[in-house]
């Protein structure tokens, strides 16, 4: 029988970084790099790609500085109930960011990659993001009560 584990409550942060021929993603929790990767799309089309990564994704926190996916993140996540900020995070450098979370060089091995770890990184240690929400259990009354 497999092991019950309860929900993880912890804050996911989702970076997002545009990249030549679209954006590059990372997701990070506080104790790991989760995944990276890259989404080719064009502007008309960056909208609904950024969205489903979010989906996909399912962050607490969505965080970007390219100005052209800001309007299309903000949008997403406001859609999607999620909070999406860019504002006081800290420069976090590769090197420390590499010692805190050594996956990063295995999961984001190229530099537009890198950055958008980074990035994602520095949301999870550093900026207010709330705790993932469950719905509740219903509380269902057993074969003997009455």
């Amino acid at each position: 029988m497999p092991l019950r584990l309860p929900p993880r409550r912890e804050p996911r942060a989702l970076a997002l970084v545009r990249s030549q021929a679209g954006f590059s993603y990372a997701v990070a929790d506080p104790w790991e790099l989760r995944s990276a990767g890259s989404i080719l799309c064009r502007d008309l089309t960056l909208g609904p790609a950024v969205a489903r990564v979010i989906r996909r994704e399912k962050p607490t926190l969505v965080v970007t500085h390219d100005r052209e996916l800001k309007g299309p993140a903000e949008r997403a996540a406001k859609r999607l109930g999620i909070t999406a900020t860019d504002a006081g995070l800290p420069n976090l450098p590769l090197v420390i960011a590499t010692d805190l979370f050594p996956e990063l060089r295995m999961r984001a091995p190229t530099p537009s990659l890198s950055k958008a770890g980074v990035l994602a990184i520095a949301a999870v240690l550093y900026a207010e993001s709330p705790s993932r929400n469950y719905a509740p259990r219903r509380h269902r009354p057993s074969e003997h009560s009455t």
